[in-house]
């Protein structure tokens, strides 16, 4: 199974990126095995359609679901690495699957979720130890404030 989607995320990388991408394959799925399997199967799937997006160092986000407005994404966040403070433009419900985060208003680890919504800035941050790994469903996009949290923003689609 493992080689089979090795193979799956090789698809399109060329054959100069071959080794590199089996590499990095077997690596991505070695992380997504510790994760609920409705999740995984997810996960595995959005890799094959266009993998993982960097949103800010030590920060990525592999979108799963777009219905409308509505979004589900996977983030992946390096400990000590984090999102810019911002606020919401609508409900933003962050599942913590792996790891855990702080975001100045309170701590979440595995199994724990945080809801906020506008008017309700934080600044996620995983913490030390292992890579957090959050699924985040969210009705619209984030809102950042000021020149630096709006680059983060540029990076994010």
């Amino acid at each position: 199974d493992v080689l089979r989607e090795i193979d799956r995320l090789e698809k399109g990388l060329g054959a100069r990126k071959a080794v590199k991408g089996a590499r990095g394959g077997a690596h991505q799925l070695g992380e997504l095995s510790g994760l609920p399997a409705p999740v995984r199967q997810l996960a595995t799937d959005a890799l094959s359609q266009g993998g993982w997006r960097f949103a800010a160092f030590g920060l990525s986000t592999l979108p799963l679901v777009r219905d409308g407005g509505l979004r589900a994404e996977l983030i992946r966040i390096e400990p000590g690495a984090g999102v810019a403070r911002h606020d919401h433009g609508g409900r933003e419900y962050t599942l913590v699957l792996q790891g855990a985060f702080a975001d100045g208003e309170g701590t979440f680890a595995r199994g724990d979720l945080c809801a906020r919504g506008p008017g309700e800035q934080h600044r996620p941050r995983a913490l030390e130890g292992e890579v957090c790994f959050a699924l985040a469903v969210s009705e619209a996009p984030m809102v950042f404030g000021n020149i630096l949290d709006v680059l983060q923003k540029l990076t994010r689609h």
